[in-house]
């Protein structure tokens, strides 16, 4: 029990429930065994293709106009030249407590159940392959953090 994925995810329409469905099906190919970390309900179909599922009710946003930025995102970092922006600056509200409890809660259920490892994903990242996973698991004996970044059509680079 030394390796895990744990998937960050808010399927709140049936395309992105679709899009976790594909994720969780593909990744399950690592053997590695995966967590689901959420703030929504997920239907049974989709908990089944999980080992562990967490759920927290709790989906507080942050409304405040002069808050900006709160996590790393190349894509936007490219745009506004800043690391941090889980909002835009003229966004109303940022979701940026329930996606680091999200983390939170992920890692330290999978720490405190022996996971010495873990691929941490958000839901909404279609793999087109899992052998960059699996190759990136021995890494993890050595460096704390591989990160994984969307590229074009939603695949990992």
């Amino acid at each position: 029990m030394n390796s895990s994925i744990l998937i960050l995810a808010y399927p709140n329409t049936d395309s992105k429930l679709d899009n976790l469905k594909i994720l969780l099906k593909k990744l399950k190919t690592t053997g590695y065994d995966i967590c689901v970390s959420t703030h929504i309900p997920l239907p049974v179909h989709i908990q089944s293709l999980c080992k562990y599922v967490i759920y927290d009710d709790r989906n507080e946003l942050i409304y405040d106009f002069d808050i900006k930025y709160y996590g790393y995102d190349p894509l936007i970092n490219e745009f506004y030249n800043n690391e941090f922006c889980f909002k835009g600056i003229t966004g109303a509200s940022t979701h940026a407590i329930p996606y680091f409890l999200d983390q939170s809660n992920g890692i330290n259920f999978l720490k405190n159940h022996g996971y010495k490892k873990i691929h941490l994903f958000d839901f909404d990242i279609i793999t087109h392959s899992t052998e960059e996973i699996i190759n990136n698991n021995s890494l993890l004996d050595d460096h704390g953090l591989i990160t994984y970044s969307c590229v074009g059509g939603g695949g990992i680079k």
